[in-house]
């Protein structure tokens, strides 16, 4: 009772090598373990044989696609963590784009602020020689 759904929902990425081994060593070179052999005693056989074979070549598939999937892991998360530094890099750019800004901003405002007292005094200076000159011009 339910060998079916048991075979449809086996883990096949976690077979134990031991048990692979078994299977290697004990069925897949044996020259009547073929599908079309097994048919001829019953068809049920045939398929439980096709799946055997199916699962020794998804864990040969599988052997080779493990280290490649963990180094795809580690690679994931290296890139993860570069991600988290790119982003915090970021905010902290924007931080001193942002200071930046405010210090460009006060010194356009100083910068125009000096020029203003500058035309101030040169308007002084201009009053005081107008002055000087009203002044000397009475006296004489």
């Amino acid at each position: 009772m339910g060998f079916l759904e048991k075979l449809k929902k086996f883990n096949k990425d976690d077979i134990q090598p031991t048990i692979m081994a078994n299977i290697r060593a004990n069925f897949i070179g044996q020259p009547l373990f073929h599908p079309e052999k097994v048919s001829k005693a019953s068809s049920a056989a045939e398929g439980l044989c096709r799946w055997i074979l199916a699962m020794e070549q998804y864990d040969l598939v599988a052997q080779v696609i493990k280290p490649k999937k963990e180094r795809l892991r580690t690679a994931e998360e290296e890139l993860k963590k570069t991600m988290e530094m790119v982003t915090a890099k970021k905010a902290e750019i924007k931080i001193l784009h942002d200071e930046l800004m405010e210090k460009e901003a006060q010194l356009q405002e100083v910068t125009r602020k000096r020029q203003k007292l500058e035309w101030d005094m040169e308007m002084c200076k201009t009053k005081l020689e107008r002055a000087e000159k009203l002044i000397g011009e009475r006296q004489s």
